[in-house]
């Protein structure tokens, strides 16, 4: 499960970076976004990492 939450997180990250090239968001809301998406990313990674042993 931590896995497919991992890859679903990574296809994720480009949502905001779409919608920043669409005008959608702004820089600092797409910065703001990129920062929430790192974190989350890591807290998922050594979650997976613990859980296998790591």
């Amino acid at each position: 499960m931590q896995t497919f939450s991992l890859v679903l997180l990574l296809i994720a990250a480009s949502v905001p970076l779409a919608l920043h090239r669409s005008g959608e968001l702004d820089d600092d809301a797409l910065r703001v976004l990129q920062e929430e998406l790192d974190l989350e990313e890591l807290r998922l990674r050594r979650s997976l990492a613990a859980m296998r042993g790591g």
